[in-house]
């Protein structure tokens, strides 16, 4: 629980990066007049693939496992136990086999306790609307505001601002700084909170967004 909110942040640390690595690519091809494309899919594509070949050799959640098994009805919880057994110790490791043991017991108990063995419904999440008008509202106002839109076509903004050859690189600088923003915010979301930072950032956001339109 103590480090909880730099685990969520850690997905989008790995999207940030991958950001990052998109528009290093970019510019380290844009000047190479017709294929230069084709050498950015290309190494996308090698990502892709790695990560196809890699995600077979990783096991399914514990956790999710141990979700399965208690709801299970077919006799086959203590095969779901042992598998979840199975990914707990790829994923701990060095853990011995009485601690593994002893964590999914934990996890077995959470799951009871928290949900349950009765499926949930897909009209659940409606009787609880205030966190449902939450996480639905923080995920529309990030796309609906348009800087994802700002990202994905910064190199032809800069362009358009005048910075012509120097387009790509300033867009590999947004890039870096997202990157930054997003380890510093890994770093001490624990410390400070999701709200503290969620408003700082919109905060951010809205100015850069206002100073683009005004340009524009």
């Amino acid at each position: 629980a103590s480090v909880r909110g730099a685990l969520v942040s850690a997905k989008e640390l790995v999207i940030v990066v991958g950001m990052f690595l998109g528009f290093l690519f970019g510019y380290i091809f844009s000047s190479i007049d017709t294929v230069g494309w084709r050498w950015m899919v290309a190494i996308s594509g090698a990502f892709a693939l790695v990560m196809a070949v890699g995600i077979n050799f990783i096991p399914q959640s514990p956790r999710f496992l141990v979700l399965k098994a208690v709801r299970d009805r077919s006799g086959g919880s203590e095969r779901l136990i042992a598998e979840a057994m199975d990914a707990t110790k790829f994923f701990r490791r060095a853990t011995s086999l009485e601690e593994v043991r002893d964590e999914v017991e934990t996890m077995r108990s959470e799951v009871e306790a928290s949900i349950g063995t009765e499926v949930a419904k897909w009209s659940d999440p409606f009787k609880y609307p205030r966190p449902l008008i939450v996480g639905c509202g923080l995920v529309l106002l990030q796309q609906i505001t348009g800087q994802p839109s700002v990202l994905y076509f910064a190199t032809n903004i800069f362009k358009s601002a005048g910075f012509g050859s120097a387009a790509a690189l300033s867009s590999l600088g947004v890039g870096f700084v997202k990157l930054l923003a997003t380890l510093f915010t890994v770093w001490r979301i624990d410390q400070y909170g999701r709200r503290l930072l969620l408003f700082i950032g919109i905060g951010m956001m809205t100015v850069a967004l206002a100073l683009i339109g005004t340009a524009f």
